[in-house]
């Protein structure tokens, strides 16, 4: 939902075609995932669990594929 908030006061998205829109999201997608991806990583730093830090690891993980190689092939399928 707040992605669609986001879209809807973006000027970009006025008369933007689909593909236009989907660029648009994938941004704002790009963006949170960043910002996720930072607060995994200061969790895990501060994590004194190991099994806590290594699920946090592999979150981390997760993020760092989806921002290097998820996000940039969804870009380059627009």
């Amino acid at each position: 939902m707040d992605y669609l908030l986001s879209n809807k006061s973006n000027p970009r998205s006025v008369g933007a075609d689909v593909k236009g829109l989907a660029h648009i999201m994938l941004e704002l997608f790009l963006d949170k995932t960043k910002d996720n991806f930072v607060e995994v990583k200061k969790l895990q730093s501060a994590a004194t669990d190991p099994f806590i830090k290594e699920c946090l690891r592999i979150c981390s993980e997760q993020y760092s594929m989806t921002i290097d190689s998820f996000i940039p092939a969804a870009f380059k399928d627009l």
